[in-house]
C-alpha cells in the first residue's frame, strides 16, 4: 500500500509530484469547450499525450517512493562485493539474510553460539542462530537445542566441572533429522558473570580457523556465514569483516585448507546503514591481502 506519511514526511517534492500526476490524469479525460463561457466535459478515450505523461510521472513516483514494491527485484537493490584472492578461491560479501541460505552437499552454513552451546542463542531471533533455526526447523527448536549440546559434550568433554568450551571452539551438524545441512556451530562470544555477552578478535580468529579446517576435512568446498560477533558480541562489523577475511587468506595459503574454494559472507543490512563502512572495508581487504601476496 501507498504509505502517504512516508512520503508527506520525506520532502515537498513528493506532495508537487503527486499533485501534476492528480493534474494530468484529469485533463487526459477531461476536454475544455466554451460556449458562451467555459465549458467541462470528459473524454471517451483518454489524451494520448497527457495520459501518457500520467503515466511516465506516475513511474517515476512509484521507483522513488516505494523502495520494498514487488515491481522491482529484491536482489537488485542488494549490494555485492567480491575479492579475488586467486583464480581458485573467492571471498563474496553480500547485504542479505543469513536464515535464506542453505548448506548441501559441499556447502557449509557457518552459525554463531555461545561457549556453553546453550539455548540463549537459539531462542533468541535477534541472533543469527536463533533467526536461522527458528525459520527453517520452527518446529524442532528442542530436537535442535539437544543435537547441539549433545554435540559440544561429546567433542569439547564438556561436564559438570566444564560447563564452556573455548572461544572459536566449532562444531559441525552434517546432517539434521535426515537431511544434509552441513551446519557449523561456532562459539564466537563468551558469556562473563560480569559484564554480559562479549567477543573478541581471537574468538573471531579461531573460529574461522576452525571451520575452515573442519570444511577441508570434510571436502566443503564453500562456506556462507554471517559477520559474526557484531551483534550482542560487540564488535564493530568493519573489525569483524576484516578478521574473518584475513583468517580466511591465511588459512587457504599458510595452513594448506586449499577446499575451501569461496567463503561467502552475509551482511544483515536492510537499511543499508553500514553500506559506506563495508566499502570502505572491502578496499583495505583487498589492499591487505594484494600485500600478503606479495
Amino acid at each position: 500500500m501507498l504509505d502517504l506519511n512516508f512520503i508527506f514526511k520525506k520532502n515537498i517534492t513528493s506532495i508537487l509530484l503527486l499533485i501534476v500526476i492528480l493534474v494530468f490524469s484529469f485533463i487526459s479525460f477531461s476536454e475544455f469547450t466554451y460556449n458562451e463561457g467555459p465549458i467541462l466535459t470528459s473524454r471517451d478515450k483518454p489524451n494520448f499525450f497527457y495520459f501518457s505523461l500520467a503515466i511516465i510521472l506516475l513511474s517515476c513516483f512509484v521507483s522513488r517512493y516505494l523502495p520494498h514494491s514487488k515491481l522491482y527485484s529484491i536482489e537488485r537493490r542488494k549490494y555485492s562485493y567480491t575479492v579475488n584472492i586467486d583464480e581458485n578461491h573467492t571471498i563474496i560479501i553480500k547485504q542479505g539474510d543469513i536464515s535464506c541460505y542453505d548448506g548441501g552437499v559441499n556447502k557449509a552454513i557457518l552459525l554463531p553460539a555461545n561457549t556453553s552451546f546453550d539455548e540463549k542463542c537459539i531462542n533468541d531471533t535477534n541472533s543469527a542462530l536463533g533467526s536461522y533455526f527458528q525459520k527453517k526447523f520452527p518446529g524442532k527448536i528442542n530436537y535442535t537445542k539437544k543435537a547441539i549440546i549433545d554435540e559440544a559434550t561429546r567433542k569439547f568433554y564438556l561436564s559438570d566441572d566444564k560447563k564452556c568450551a573455548e572461544p572459536g571452539d566449532t562444531i559441525v551438524l552434517p546432517n539434521y533429522d535426515g537431511e544434509k545441512i552441513n551446519i557449523l556451530i561456532s562459539a564466537v562470544t563468551k558469556d562473563y558473570p560480569s559484564i554480559g555477552i562479549q567477543a573478541d578478535a581471537m574468538g573471531i580468529i579461531n573460529s574461522i580457523k576452525n571451520a575452515i579446517s573442519i570444511c577441508s576435512e570434510h571436502r566443503y568446498s564453500s562456506i556462507t556465514m554471517p559477520i559474526i560477533g557484531t551483534g550482542h558480541g560487540g564488535i564493530e562489523p568493519k573489525i569483524s569483516l576484516i578478521l574473518i577475511c584475513i583468517q580466511y587468506f591465511l588459512s587457504v595459503y599458510h595452513l594448506q585448507n586449499h577446499h575451501v574454494k569461496e567463503l561467502e559472507i552475509v551482511v544483515f543490512d536492510q537499511k543499508k546503514q553500514l553500506r559506506n563502512d563495508i566499502d570502505e572495508t572491502v578496499g583495505c581487504i583487498k589492499k591487505l591481502i594484494l600485500k600478503k601476496k606479495k
